[in-house]
Formats: structure tokens, sequence, C-alpha cells
């Protein structure tokens, strides 16, 4: 995968976090202490300092989905369970070289590919089960 494409689907995961949680972009920058100009260029595609990540992950954002594009919908919210971990996962990604994170981020986007599809396997498996237990 393309580095520019990984950029622009990590932004493009961020912007549905922040309105996912009903944030508007001057709020995300109130929270970054940042200007709501840095807001608006992380959603297009520039490079966010990790320490802002973790900053919103205390408040609700799941970072692993804008990193990997994987929900944590069934685990509790970073900043409700385990801040401490997504703070970790935010200063590991960001110690990796920009190579190393995108390797990572296309491994990641793989195996949630490879999630889906083992997924759709066991719903046709078991669809296939049921139609033969009729016979």
């Amino acid at each position: 995968m393309q580095k520019e494409s990984i950029i622009k689907e990590v932004a493009a995961r961020f912007r549905t976090e922040r309105l996912r949680l009903g944030l508007s972009q001057y709020d995300v920058a109130l929270l970054c202490s940042v200007t709501s100009r840095s807001v608006i260029s992380w959603e297009n595609g520039v490079k966010m300092p990790a320490h802002h990540l973790a900053q919103l992950a205390r408040h609700g954002f799941d970072v692993k989905f804008v990193l990997t594009a994987v929900k944590t919908e069934d685990e509790p919210r970073p900043n409700a369970a385990d801040p401490y971990k997504a703070v970790k996962i935010v200063e590991v990604f960001d110690a990796l070289n920009e190579h190393q994170q995108i390797a990572l981020l296309a491994a990641a986007e793989e195996k949630l590919r490879i999630n889906e599809l083992v997924r759709r396997v066991n719903q046709l498996q078991e669809l296939l089960n049921e139609k033969t237990a009729k016979l």
C-alpha cells in the first residue's frame, strides 16, 4: 500500500472518530491545546504528533481504530478502562520511524481484511451446515 494512501486513510479515520464523538474541529483543538488549523491539517493527512493522540484517547478517542482501522467496540474505551495502555500504544507507534509506522499500519489493515474474510467464510460454513442439516 502506498504511503500517501495509508496516511489519507488514517486521516479519514481520525475525522470519522471525531465525528462519532460529536466533536468539532475546534473542540479537538481545545483538547490538544492547538489551533483549529492544526486539526484541519491532521484531517488532511499532515502527520499528527502521538502525544495529541494520547491526549484524545483520554477523552474517548478510539486510537486503535484511528491507527489500524480495527474498532474496539467490544473492548472498554481507553479512558474508562486503561488510559495507560492507549498512551503506551501511541508512544510505541511514535517511536517507530516513518517506514516502520507505514509497515505496521499496512500489516494491521491486512490483518483486518483477513479477519473479515475469515468471518465471511465462517458465515458461509454455518449456512452450508444449516442447508445440509435440512437435507
